[in-house]
């Protein structure tokens, strides 16, 4: 089955630990994608749902922590994206678990477009930021975020 949210190029921000941080959440998206799409039952798709809001506050808190570290000057913007995103998965979730048919469709059309959209251009506009203060581009070994997963 091709996955959900195909990881491109077109998605990296040059940044290897952000990169490999988004790339982990579009595939946890990915399964949650599956588990719904497969009907595999209320239980997994909540245990994928609490696995996305996870690596969410993982790569929430590096970007934001960098954004702080190097003083960038959109910080409170971009912090305020993230927030608004961890105040609706919430909502989205209650939805999702109320027996609502159109939820389980808009829940993860919402995370889709907004995960793509957010590193389109708010994370590729901070990335250039940090690429111009020196943090490095890449990294040679797997990220910590990615142990445990898949």
């Amino acid at each position: 089955m091709e996955k959900f949210i195909q990881f491109t190029d077109e998605l990296r921000c040059g940044v290897g630990e952000l990169d490999n941080l988004h790339e982990v959440l579009a595939d946890v998206l990915s399964e949650l994608h599956t588990a719904i799409k497969l009907r595999q039952g209320d239980e997994a798709v909540q245990e994928l749902l609490q696995k996305v809001e996870d690596h969410a506050r993982i790569c929430f808190a590096v970007e934001e922590s960098l954004m702080r570290i190097l003083g960038y000057p959109g910080y409170e913007a971009h912090e305020a994206q993230h927030k608004v995103l961890l105040a609706r998965l919430p909502k989205l979730r209650d939805r999702e678990f109320a027996g609502n048919q159109s939820a389980s469709s808009e829940l993860i059309d919402f995370l889709r477009s907004w995960l793509i959209n957010h590193i389109l251009v708010s994370d590729k506009d901070c990335s250039s930021f940090f690429l111009a203060c020196g943090v490095q581009p890449q990294r040679k070994r797997k990220p910590w975020a990615v142990f445990g997963t898949g």
